[in-house]
């Protein structure tokens, strides 16, 4: 059993990387790239692709479909203004391929690779089930607070894909480890996307997969905090160690 998880699936033309960061965190991470006309790839670094986070229930159905226990299962995000439309299905002349699209993004998968993929989800599905149902509780000796996620399943019409909703909930700024009155000042320079953005706080999504809400005071980088800039951040790192971002 490990903590976190990355495979990635390329086409000629598409690609899919699905990751985790830690068991305890109920989503898993799919993020799509595709080749450009003159032949490279999309970089994610440069706000290329296209990042999705998939909540358990929606785990579970890819895994009804990848499992053929259904033939195709459709979904619709809701978040942050940004809306997304996914769909996974069984296709092919022996219903032997598998089609997975995310917005503009699509990935074709021949039968042996959707078995891997049904494989990998299963197992994750498992760990979430296993670690990430188990009730947080606010940590009395450093006074670090828990974010909470709520996920808001809402029934949609026949007609219409289910559309799904995610509320996150600003953390209090934590307290930093301080050890005989010393505060460790050390500083990390790191770059990332903004997800998000309070008076008090930034909702980053790290180049290296992992997303949290880091207080303003923590930043010591001019920075755009405009929805989905890129920026490179100069933070402490004891905020970083706290958010297991680092």
């Amino acid at each position: 059993m490990v903590d976190k998880h990355d495979w990635s699936s390329f086409g000629q033309k598409s690609a899919v990387m699905v990751s985790t960061n830690t068991m305890s965190e109920p989503h898993v991470f799919f993020r799509c790239i595709k080749k450009k006309d003159d032949g490279s790839w999309e970089k994610p670094s440069q706000k290329e692709g296209k990042i999705t986070k998939f909540g358990l229930s929606e785990i579970a159905a890819m895994i009804k479909v990848l499992s053929k226990e259904k033939a195709e299962w459709q979904g619709f995000h809701d978040f942050n203004g940004e809306k997304t439309a996914i769909k996974i299905n069984w296709s092919g002349q022996n219903n032997d391929v598998v089609y997975l699209v995310i917005g503009n993004y699509r990935k074709q998968f021949g039968e042996d690779e959707a078995e891997v993929l049904r494989a990998l989800l299963r197992h994750i599905f498992k760990e979430k089930i296993a670690h990430a149902t188990i009730s947080k509780q606010i940590n009395k000796n450093n006074n670090n607070k828990t974010r909470v996620v709520q996920e808001v399943v809402r029934p949609a019409p026949e007609t219409e894909p289910l559309k799904m909703e995610r509320v996150q909930m600003e953390p209090q700024e934590p307290a930093r480890n301080v050890s005989n009155n010393k505060k460790n000042d050390d500083q990390t320079n790191i770059s990332g996307v903004v997800n998000g953005s309070t008076e008090k706080a930034l909702l980053i999504l790290f180049d290296n997969g992992k997303e949290g809400w880091v207080p303003r005071s923590t930043v010591h980088s001019a920075y755009d905090d405009s929805k989905n800039s890129h920026n490179k951040f100069l933070i402490d790192t004891w905020i970083l160690k706290n958010n297991n971002i680092m």
